[in-house]
């Protein structure tokens, strides 16, 4: 029952956080599939930042067009919600 005890920051930083990752292996899985075996491979050792990058410049060529403007908005939603959660800590 620990899902009771969260909050809903807690929520949304549980689902961007999950918006992300999932657009990730989406875009890995992508590069798979049209045979870019190394930007895949550099996509999982750069995490997902250089996921994020490499898969946007191939959005159109891939046709991961919507799945790169999810990943952009939970990566922008997942750092909002860490600013705020660093200015409710703050003394």
């Amino acid at each position: 029952m620990a899902i009771a005890f969260l909050d809903i920051t807690d929520w949304l930083f549980w689902a961007c956080l999950s918006g992300l990752l999932f657009c990730w292996i989406v875009q890995v899985v992508s590069a798979l599939r049209h045979r870019a075996f190394l930007l895949a491979v550099l996509s999982v050792l750069l995490t997902p930042v250089g996921g994020f990058i490499i898969g946007c410049v191939h959005a159109r060529e891939w046709k991961i067009v919507q799945v790169m403007v999810v990943f952009t908005g939970s990566a922008l939603a997942l750092f909002v919600l860490c600013l705020a959660a660093m200015y409710e800590t703050a003394p």
